[in-house]
């Protein structure tokens, strides 16, 4: 069991990335903490039911059942579908044209009318793009999570956002629509949660998108060197309190940040995701 110390825990968990009892049993905890004890929770989460949660829209709905008719039932290649249609159908570009990225319900229009060649493609971001693909993977009924991976290096705490979605198996895997990416392991196999890069050795992971395998191939290797250090579970808008997980031999909470007034990792992360419970790794490095 974790020890609590106000607001953090210390988690004690092992950190390989294979299946030892160590990360098994961290990642039913962390699973159990995210949906609480409500086992109706993660459906919940997934229709939108969940208080602070929007609709789905009627634009999320008619790409779903688009993209239900070419996958077929199998979750997993719903979900990758998904991914595809968010990334292949908009821009990574922050200009003018990125003004309503955040607005999903007009993004998911405009990726819609793209996919039928109405229109230029949306200018979106990571974060646009995931909460675009979040909400298709709703209207597929699929349990998804918003996920946020955070870099120390530089002061403003730069962030990375894609998603986490649960396949028929229970087990939870990245589907990043930026990079059009999941990570697998190349040794055992299998595809990746946030938690198993954060605490997992990276030589052994191979991110994987729909025309190239590797860091360098999918341009993935600044993730890899810069921000798989900290995980958030972003569960704003609802009532809920996210979750921060932090590789302690990755990320420094307390180092105070240049040029903020003598603020930490911590208290400003605090202060962004309206202090989210965090679980710190107290194995040390791996």
């Amino acid at each position: 069991m974790p020890v609590s110390r106000g607001g953090e825990r210390s988690w004690g968990c092992r950190a390989a990335l294979g299946s030892g009892a160590g990360l098994v049993l961290g990642s039913v905890a962390l699973n159990a903490l995210l949906v609480g004890s409500d086992p109706a929770g993660v459906r919940r989460v997934v229709m939108g039911r969940l208080r602070g949660a929007a609709p789905v829209s009627s634009a999320a709905l008619a790409i779903g059942a688009r993209l239900r008719a070419s996958a077929g039932p199998s979750r997993v290649n719903q979900a990758d579908a998904a991914r595809r249609f968010v990334h292949d159908h908009s821009l990574h570009r922050i200009d003018a044209g990125h003004a309503r990225a955040f607005d999903t319900p007009w993004v998911l229009e405009r990726l819609l009318e793209r996919a039928d060649g109405a229109r230029e493609p949306p200018h979106l971001s990571c974060g646009p793009r995931a909460f675009a693909l979040r909400d298709v993977l709703r209207a597929l009924e699929i349990p998804v999570r918003l996920v946020s991976v955070i870099s120390d290096e530089e002061a403003d705490l730069p962030t990375h956002t894609f998603v986490e979605v649960q396949g028929e198996d229970g087990s939870w895997h990245v589907q990043d629509p930026d990079y059009d990416v999941v990570y697998g392991d190349r040794e055992l196999g299998g595809r990746l949660s946030a938690r198993a890069l954060l605490f997992g050795g990276l030589e052994r992971v191979e991110p994987r998108s729909s025309t190239a395998h590797g860091w360098a191939a999918t341009r993935t290797a600044v993730l890899r060197d810069r921000y798989f250090e900290a995980v958030l579970y972003d569960r704003r808008p609802s009532y809920e309190r996210s979750i921060l997980l932090v590789n302690a031999a990755r990320f420094e909470l307390d180092r105070p940040l240049a040029g903020q007034a003598g603020r930490t990792a911590r208290s400003l992360l605090a202060e962004r995701y309206d202090s989210p419970l965090i679980l710190v790794d107290a194995a040390g490095p791996h």
